[in-house]
């Protein structure tokens, strides 16, 4: 690396140190000090690096996204991000509390999430999971039609008076979905990264739906374009989803703009307290994931198990019925044997009172 990189390198991610160095920062605060030596090795190694200057820090954090993006004061900011996931220019009107929306999950992936008013009045939900869900596009349904009925409803107690309402005046609702472990239905469609929901109808005909969804595989996105930055979007998801040094070292030499983000990321560098403390909450965090994912991981198994017994019982109940009919077949020929024995035995007793010899055709 030339000395003109890694300028440009310390200008973001600040002046290099040694590992020993940023071990005796910790080691001058005891109390962050003792977290830090009960957290696994591989946190500790990031936390080192990241102090040492050699990495920068994993934006999909939920602390530091929130930093970065802060829907009340990183407005310009969160609006560039839209705009280039959107593949349209917006302008953040509002950032709207999630208090009134009917949907909430007590357990739940989702690392981010923030609800604004666009300009055009549209509403956007931006959200980034851990782990994509299970019924992706269920859930997101929900959500969607969470907010055009909160919208609805606004609009019809704003109008009341006026008795002017009509459906023209309601606006989109866009979801924004950002994954950083992709569930199974986005996998199955790698190399593609982008999934945004398209909705037509056979006749033709061209009918307004308020509801735009958009998924994005960060994993798949990491996999397939690499260090290949051609463009505002995958500058964005560049820098949501990559810490390494010469990745990072490409994207603001072609993208200057970035530098002040990894600048604000840099401060915690000077703070290990608020680091330390900012990894407890997300070591807390992965563990309450972790147990989120198995439980989805059982009830994937459970239901597989479930799909087997139901195709074993149906089998059972097939065979069942073949022999229910193998059975009254020959429940029906023991009847006609009776029945030919009976006329027999009344045949031979009619020869044997008449002195007649019988012969049933046996030899």
């Amino acid at each position: 690396m030339d000395s003109k990189s890694i300028t440009s390198l310390q200008q973001a991610l600040g002046k290099p140190t040694t590992r020993e160095n940023s071990t005796l920062l910790l080691k001058a605060q005891p109390e962050s000090y003792l977290h830090f030596s009960n957290f696994p090795s591989e946190i500790q190694n990031e936390i080192l690096d990241f102090l040492s200057g050699n990495k920068g820090l994993k934006i999909l954090y939920n602390n530091v996204f929130q930093t970065i993006f802060n829907e009340h004061t990183q407005q310009s900011r969160l609006a560039d991000l839209l705009s280039a996931l959107l593949g349209q220019k917006v302008t953040i009107k509002n950032a709207i509390p999630r208090e009134g929306l009917q949907i909430s999950e007590k357990g739940s992936f989702v690392i981010m999430d923030i609800l604004v008013e666009l300009e055009d009045h549209s509403l956007l939900n931006l959200e980034v999971q851990k782990i994509g869900y299970l019924f992706p596009g269920e859930r997101a349904s929900c959500y969607t039609s969470d907010l055009i009925m909160r919208q609805y409803s606004k609009l019809r107690a704003e109008n009341a008076s006026r008795k002017a309402f009509d459906y023209h005046s309601m606006s989109p609702v866009h979801l924004l979905i950002l994954m950083e472990n992709s569930s199974a239905e986005f996998k199955a469609v790698a190399p593609q990264y982008m999934h945004e929901k398209i909705v037509t109808y056979s006749s033709g005909a061209k009918v307004t739906d308020l509801s735009r969804i958009t998924y994005i595989s960060l994993d798949t996105f990491k996999e397939v374009v690499h260090n290949n930055i051609d463009n505002d979007l995958h500058a964005w998801l560049t820098f949501l989803c990559n810490d390494d040094p010469e990745v990072i070292l490409k994207l603001i030499t072609k993208y200057p703009k970035f530098i002040p983000l990894y600048q604000e990321i840099a401060q915690l560098r000077t703070d290990p307290k608020e680091l330390i403390h900012m990894y407890s909450s997300i070591l807390a965090e992965m563990d309450h994931n972790t147990e989120l994912y198995m439980i989805e991981e059982m009830k994937k198994e459970l239901n597989a198990v479930s799909n087997e017994l139901d195709a074993v019982s149906n089998e059972l109940d097939a065979k069942s019925k073949k022999l229910d009919a193998k059975s009254k077949e020959l429940d029906a020929k023991s009847k006609e044997l009776d029945a030919k024995s009976k006329e027999n035995a009344s045949l031979k007793a009619l020869l044997d009172a008449n002195g007649i010899s019988y012969n049933n055709g046996n030899s």
